[in-house]
């Protein structure tokens, strides 16, 4: 989707990526520390979405699928 986004075959991303030691990998994170974030944030903001909650957690560093 990252190639799409900005243009380009995945390839070239996937080169351009490890060219200069980029490293995009998703965070090791259990299914138990997920839950707990996801309860955390609906407690703050119980009436926002799912994007809101995606932007969260990008936002303090994890990278989930």
């Amino acid at each position: 989707k990252l190639s799409w986004l900005v243009g380009v075959h995945r390839n070239t991303l996937r080169y351009y990526l490890k060219k200069y030691n980029i490293d995009y990998q998703h965070t090791p994170i259990t299914d138990g520390e997920l839950d707990l974030l996801v309860r955390h944030f609906r407690n703050i903001k119980p009436q926002s979405g799912l994007q809101y909650l995606s932007g969260s957690l990008r936002r303090h560093g994890l990278c989930i699928q």
